[in-house]
Order: C-alpha cells, then structure tokens, then sequence
C-alpha cells in the first residue's frame, strides 16, 4: 500500500526541523540542509550498484517510485532529509527529494542564458570533448553577478557574436562543489570557461562585462575557424 504524501501536512515539519527557512517571506533551503547534501552528493557514488540498490529501496518501499526511477541526486536528498529532520521517515524524505528536484529543476531552467543547456557535472567532459569549441556558464542562485553574465551572454547570442556550431552549457555550481573545485578550477560563481575542443583555453571568475566577454569569443570564433 502506497503512503499518502500531501506537501501542506509536511511544510511546517520540514520547516521547523531545518530543512527550509524564511526570509523576507521567501523560502529557502537551510545552510544545515545544503551542506548535508553536498556531504551526500559527493558519497553517494562510492556505493556499490547492488547495495545502493538496496538503500534505495528502503526508500521507496510504500511509495510510488521504483529504484530505477530514484537518481543518486534525489538518493542523496533524501538521505539529508532524513538526517536534518528528526521526524521524518524515509518514503516522506524520497517524496520531499523528488518534490525539490522538480521544482529546483523548472526554477533553474529559467536562470539560463539563451541557447544554453543544463549540464550537470559529469556531463561537462562528455559534452566539451563533442563539440569543436564550447562555452561553460557556472552560477549560483542570488547572485547578481550571476545574472548580469546570464544577461549579457543572451544579449550576445541574440546578436549574433556567438554562432551556432560553439557549445553552450550551463551548470549549477552548489549541486557540483567538489568536482568543478577540482576539475575545472571553477570554486566561484560566475565562472566562464571558454574551451577548443576538451582543452579550457580561458576563464572569466566574476563578471567581465559584455565586452570582455565578446573579445574572449571572438578569439574563440578565430581559433574554430583558422
């Protein structure tokens, strides 16, 4: 028999126990909440397939998701939920993760630049080493630094400074700490990287403004087409 989950008789649990706050009538996710998912986020993957699986399914058991359905993102916010929150039990802390991936998910879509794609970390090689040339946007939420590029990468793919054969991708710095820290050199938001094939040939930490931005890909445009 499948658990009932109705989001309003869990608002005020997940609230009062730390997983969101308010502030200035806006809700948010708690500090102690994102730094347990970070910690999940990065352990998650050393699970062996077999016993994640098995985790996995002490979640859901009463719910209506299969394992297959239940990405190690959601797994590991589940895992902070039921952490950060004393009360909750497991099949409501897998309807919760759901719940915030597909609101974070509609929310983020709106915070790319024209023409960009969201990647999530494990996708950036993949996705620079199949393209001649691409351009990686890293941000964070509530700043507005972030926004300023987000805007003038728009304006300069609307006017044509950016063609269509470079690759453009956008990633979610806080779901990736680690990876894009280590990997990619990229332990702030904004960051811009500016890549020919799998090789970053230059990055932009913070806001450039839109005319350091377009020098930087009209030499990226020069080295596709010499």
């Amino acid at each position: 028999m499948s658990t009932q989950f109705d989001p309003e008789d869990v608002y005020d649990t997940l609230r009062t126990e730390g997983v969101f706050e308010e502030d200035d009538g806006e809700l948010r996710l708690t500090a102690e909440f994102r730094a347990a998912r970070e910690r999940y986020r990065g352990t998650v993957n050393e699970f062996e397939d077999d016993t994640k699986a098995e985790l996995i399914a002490g979640y859901v058991d009463g719910t209506p998701f299969a394992v297959d359905e239940i990405s190690d993102d959601i797994f590991a916010d589940a895992m902070a939920i039921e952490e950060v929150c004393e009360t909750v039990d497991k099949a409501t802390s897998v309807h919760v993760a759901v719940s915030l991936e597909r609101t974070e998910t509609a929310d983020r879509d709106t915070n790319l630049p024209a023409g960009f794609v969201a990647l999530s970390g494990e996708e950036i090689a993949p996705f620079i080493e199949s393209q001649p040339a691409s351009i990686l946007y890293f941000w964070r939420e509530d700043c507005e630094p972030c926004a300023a590029v987000r805007e003038d990468l728009s304006a300069l793919r609307h006017d044509g400074i950016i063609p269509e054969e470079i690759g453009l991708g956008a990633v979610y710095g806080p779901d990736h700490v680690e990876l894009l820290r280590e990997e990619y050199e990229a332990a702030a938001a904004p960051t811009v990287l500016f890549c020919s094939g799998a090789t970053v040939e230059s990055r932009f930490v913070g806001n450039p403004g839109i005319d350091g931005l377009r020098r930087e890909i009209e030499l990226l445009v020069e080295g596709i087409d010499a």
